[in-house]
């Protein structure tokens, strides 16, 4: 099993920006909000984890499924795990990273639930060429305590550094044979238009998957076409998005959860907006559902308070009454932000003070606690 990390480079936080945070996605299908994405960051705007829900038939939302990050002292994602929920969370995978002393990925290591206990089942090595590009990965399962070579993926570059294709090979009777690539193609920019699929069959490759990209005028993927490949047919249509962006937001502007900071330099390369979704059926292209990207824009975040003024608000989630405590401080201002950046409340606040919320609908708030000091504290607030 070997994942593919563009570039090699730590999959971390590059900065703690604040123009515009991505707080959740929703998914609405022939007028109806049908999955809920809700992104969750710490008081330095680091990614925590995301949750996933689905609408019921009543239209409350039921948890399907979170991840949750954890970071190493240098502000490296360390590890990631992945649940699903069913009447209560159940552990499904676990990976973690280890680095060079560059900062590029060295190790990953893939675990599964038994019994409740993280089993290591798979470990990828990575290397890399001197221009600190991906040169190959090699995947070994594990067992019994033993590491077994059973995969490897090369990355091959042309003149300029960009990535022609990569091959994926698995390893038996002591030698490796071809199994798989992905070969790209670029317009006269760089940006990649097309990746096409093939697997190796019969001592040749044939084609299987095709994804192609359409480009806007600022460089953003305006649409993503999916083909299969079919022997008799050739292409054929299968899945499609059309992206739309505001281009006075560019990708440094932006906080991502982790999940999208994967494979943010192609789809966020300015502020995504939407993503609409379309299958091709009998000849024609049938929308499915439209995604809306929720940003929180309002007072910078990512400054903390210092320790020893411990200001706070509690309990985490909320039902009727939130208890300040402002530390140090004499009195603070609270303000509430809904998930669209909408400030919904503000008040003066004194130490211990209770604020009474029950005016609040259920959800996800962002809040800014500010003491008269100039002590900042910001975070996610949730109201039952």
């Amino acid at each position: 099993m070997v994942s593919y990390h563009k570039g090699g480079l730590s999959p971390e936080l590059k900065s703690i920006k604040a123009s515009y945070r991505l707080d959740n996605a929703i998914v609405n299908s022939e007028g109806t909000d049908v999955a809920k994405l809700d992104y969750l960051y710490d008081e330095s705007n680091r990614s925590t984890s995301y949750v996933s829900y689905y609408a019921d038939e009543t239209g409350n939302w039921e948890t399907s499924w979170k991840e949750e990050y954890e970071y190493d002292t240098n502000n490296r994602i360390a590890a990631y795990e992945e649940y699903e929920f069913d009447a209560q969370w159940y552990k499904y995978s676990r990976t973690e990273y280890t680095y060079d002393t560059e900062n590029k990925i060295e190790t990953e290591l893939y675990y599964t639930p038994t019994n409740d206990v993280w089993i290591l089942r798979y470990k990828n090595e990575y290397f890399y060429t001197a221009a600190a590009e991906i040169d190959y990965v090699n995947a070994y399962s594990y067992s019994a305590g033993v590491y077994t070579l059973s995969d490897k993926i090369e990355y091959n570059y042309n003149e300029s550094g960009t990535l022609n294709n990569t091959l994926e090979s698995s390893y038996y009777s002591e030698e490796w044979h071809p199994t798989y690539k992905v070969e790209y193609i670029y317009d006269e920019n760089d940006l990649m238009t097309v990746a096409t699929s093939l697997d190796y069959s019969g001592d040749t490759w044939v084609n299987s998957y095709k994804e192609e990209f359409v480009r806007d005028e600022y460089g953003n993927i305006s649409e993503y076409i999916d083909f299969e490949w079919d022997a008799d047919l050739g292409w054929l249509e299968d899945y499609k998005e059309i992206f739309t962006h505001d281009n006075t937001a560019v990708y440094d502007d932006l906080t991502l959860p982790f999940a999208y900071e994967r494979d943010a330099s192609l789809f966020f390369t300015h502020k995504l907006n939407t993503a609409t979704d379309y299958y091709f059926i009998d000849n024609d292209w049938y929308e499915i559902a439209v995604i809306t990207f929720n940003y929180f824009s309002g007072t910078p975040t990512g400054t903390t308070e210092k320790v020893e003024t411990k200001i706070e608000l509690y309990p985490n989630p909320v039902v009727n009454e939130l208890t300040i405590s402002t530390g140090g401080a004499n009195s603070a201002r609270l303000e509430l932000y809904d998930i669209t950046g909408n400030k919904v409340k503000e008040i003066q606040v004194k130490q211990g003070l209770k604020v009474n919320v029950e005016d609040l609908t259920p959800g996800i708030y962002i809040y800014n606690l500010v003491t008269n000091n100039g002590t900042t504290k910001c975070g996610k607030l949730m109201k039952k």
